[in-house]
């Protein structure tokens, strides 16, 4: 019974502090702006359903998920310059409000500071309220920027343009080169800390999944679900390290009790 309940606790230590993976989700701007969840193993997609927005001219948008309210935001893009929250089991999308700029391309939920950011095809680069959907000028970074990815190994906020990856200050929008990862034609990212990697969505509807230490493709894959750019990871949940210290000493009760 020690034996048992020594291999169970200890077990249960080293799953409490293993990485989960997590579902993806992207959206297809072709389907009448579909959203589709995508198993990161066997890329098998399934699809929700649609976001139920005007999306005759609306492209180029963007998905970051809030890990700490649960929620999932997506920006409109061009044609459509609103804030929305994705409803994870239907795909219908609420608005929140007008950001009130053009080519916002990039949404990024930063865990550091628990705020939302975004950038555009012209550089500038701002914070998203996430109350009201507004967005406020930090800087001009230049960049044509088309997604924004929290790095939680890091601690970095990520962006893309067509051939790089950076790390953001998110008072300036100032950029530092973290890697190339080569041409990808209008993009969402998201990282995957599971796998110490970045997931890059694009509007040929490749998803590729790129080395987060040397920002080369690991695989690349045409989700045959039309053009796309938006994408976001939702992490698997795992029990903090107190659930397990609660099961080791109700193990202990038990075999108190037997003894």
């Amino acid at each position: 019974m020690k034996k048992l309940l020594f291999s169970l606790v200890a077990g249960a230590s080293i799953i409490s502090f293993a990485h989960a993976s997590g579902t993806l989700y992207v959206v297809s701007d072709t389907n009448n702006h579909e959203l589709y969840s995508v198993n990161p193993t066997t890329m098998q997609t399934t699809l929700i359903g649609s976001l139920g927005i005007d999306a005759s001219n609306m492209t180029f948008g963007d998905l970051t998920y809030d890990s700490a309210n649960s929620t999932m935001y997506y920006s409109g893009g061009r044609g459509d310059n609103n804030l929305y929250t994705v409803n994870l089991t239907t795909g219908a999308a609420t608005l929140v409000g007008s950001d009130g700029t053009n080519d916002l391309f990039a949404l990024g939920y930063d865990n550091a500071t628990n705020s939302l950011f975004g950038g555009t095809t012209n550089g500038s680069f701002g914070s998203v309220d996430a109350a009201t959907g507004a967005f406020t000028l930090l800087g001009n970074n230049g960049a044509y920027g088309e997604g924004l990815t929290f790095n939680t190994t890091t601690n970095q906020l990520v962006l893309s343009d067509v051939n790089n990856l950076y790390s953001v200050n998110t008072t300036n929008g100032a950029l530092t080169l973290l890697g190339s990862p080569g041409n990808h034609n209008d993009l969402g990212v998201t990282y995957d800390a599971s796998t110490n990697s970045y997931w890059e969505f694009d509007y040929n509807g490749n998803l590729d999944q790129i080395n987060g230490s040397t920002y080369q493709t690991i695989s690349s894959n045409n989700l045959n679900i039309g053009d796309g750019s938006s994408i976001a990871i939702v992490p698997q949940s795992v029990p903090e390290p107190a659930e397990f210290v609660g099961l080791g000493l109700a193990l202990l009760g038990l075999a108190r009790r037997r003894k």
